[in-house]
């Protein structure tokens, strides 16, 4: 959903490779208790305001009162976490709340009573707003039934517009009058050469991003019924293996490699 161009050593993943990772559970839960002690437990994970995307007071409002209209349906206790881009609707997100919703304000360092990890431990589906890769990436590598809020997307810039003609420009094939692909010369050429050196990146288009979600069968939008994945999503140990069994060719072509008499120096990381 970045739209950057095909490289051989290029590996793409669905999700950042969170794998499970995350923060540790709070040191203090008596103020979650109640949530941990109902029989039935939902979250909402709440991103916010980003360069792309933004979360205003309206919609963050409808997103509180239809989460917690949704977890009364389950039955369940709800309980919605918020992340530093919140702070802006954190007011109108309150006002959609009823008073059995427990609401977490986000404040930095607070390791001892965020309750972020206990929502990715506990509650048996989750909502999350659609721009945080890592929120979703975070749910879904624990296999919780993932539901997908979106939120609204910014009007590009001046910028960020001209970054999209580019890549447009550079990933669009054009013909010739025999109607074959035609190679890229002139601007084609200098737009892709931007593109590739990474001086010109895409715009994001998370929609692609939540397309492959839900066809995994690891999300529904937000209004949908509740998906039930299969297992968790890790993608991160076939992409080391991957890794490892290129450092394995690349080192075993070294060795079959003929000697010049000259040296070798090799560099790792």
């Amino acid at each position: 959903h970045f739209g950057l161009p095909v490289h051989p050593a290029q590996f793409e993943t669905m999700l950042p490779l969170n794998a499970g990772q995350g923060p540790a559970l709070p040191q203090q839960t008596g103020q979650w208790q109640p949530w941990l002690d109902a029989k039935r437990r939902v979250a909402v994970l709440v991103g916010g305001d980003s360069r792309s995307h933004r979360l205003d007071p309206d919609d963050a409002r409808r997103l509180a009162r239809e989460s917690s209209a949704w977890a009364k349906q389950l039955g369940a206790r709800l309980l919605v976490v918020t992340s530093r881009r919140t702070a802006p609707a954190l007011g109108a997100l309150r006002e959609g709340l009823t008073e059995d919703d427990l609401l977490y304000a986000w404040q930095p360092d607070d390791q001892n009573n965020n309750p972020y990890a206990l929502a990715l431990e506990h509650a048996e589906a989750v909502v999350v707003t659609g721009e945080s890769e890592s929120m979703l990436a975070d749910v879904a590598s624990r296999g919780r039934p993932l539901l997908i809020w979106p939120l609204q997307t910014r009007r590009p810039n001046p910028w960020q517009r001209l970054s999209a003609s580019i890549a447009d420009r550079a990933t669009r094939p054009r013909y010739n009058r025999r109607g074959s692909v035609r190679p890229q010369q002139g601007l084609g050429y200098l737009c892709a050469r931007l593109l590739e050196r990474g001086l010109i990146l895409p715009p994001r288009q998370t929609e692609l991003m939540h397309g492959e979600l839900i066809k995994s069968g690891r999300a529904a939008r937000f209004g949908d019924a509740l998906p039930t994945p299969a297992d968790s999503l890790d993608e991160l140990t076939p992409i080391v293996r991957e890794v490892i069994g290129h450092l394995q060719l690349d080192a075993a072509s070294r060795r079959d490699a003929p000697q010049t008499g000259g040296q070798s120096h090799v560099s790792s990381r």
